[in-house]
């Protein structure tokens, strides 16, 4: 039986003006929890925009909140060097990924020593895990994240 399943998508731009998007499922947004749905899914973007440094041009949940889309100013807003956010479903175990472009890494303290990996209990590492597993759904189950790295 098939079963509705909601979708946010996220948009982000970078240096160059060249955009990224990614999609993510998320609890289906109905009229007696949209408002929440929304407010998880705004909490995770701003735990995104706090561990990036692209643009926010849009991001969306069954109705689009649009941004100016502003150029960052900062060079390293690349979108291909990238966030690889490694999650797993809670109940069958599988595991999934998802790529978030412009990637900040001048954060102090973000890489674990000698990694490119996420230090997950650093400030906007916890922000951005407990957002993250606050939304995000994997065949309706909820999931947990694994590891955050660096690619570029």
């Amino acid at each position: 039986m098939a079963a509705d399943i909601g979708i946010a998508t996220f948009k982000y731009i970078d240096y160059d003006h060249q955009t990224a998007q990614f999609s993510l499922e998320v609890e289906t947004p109905t009229a007696g929890n949209f408002a929440a749905q929304q407010a998880l899914v705004d909490a995770l973007n701003d735990a995104i925009v706090g561990i990036t440094l692209g643009g926010t041009v849009h991001y969306d949940m069954a109705a689009r909140t649009s941004f100016s889309g502003t150029i960052p100013t900062i060079g390293s807003a690349q979108r291909q060097i990238q966030w690889l956010v490694t999650y797993v479903n809670d109940v069958t175990g599988g595991v999934r990924t998802v790529r978030i472009p412009t990637a900040n890494l001048s954060i102090t303290d973000l890489l674990l020593p000698a990694s490119n990996e996420m230090d997950l209990t650093s400030t906007e590492g916890a922000l951005f895990v407990a957002a993250f597993e606050a939304v995000v759904l994997d065949e309706g189950d909820a999931v947990t994240v694994q590891k955050v790295e660096y690619l570029q």
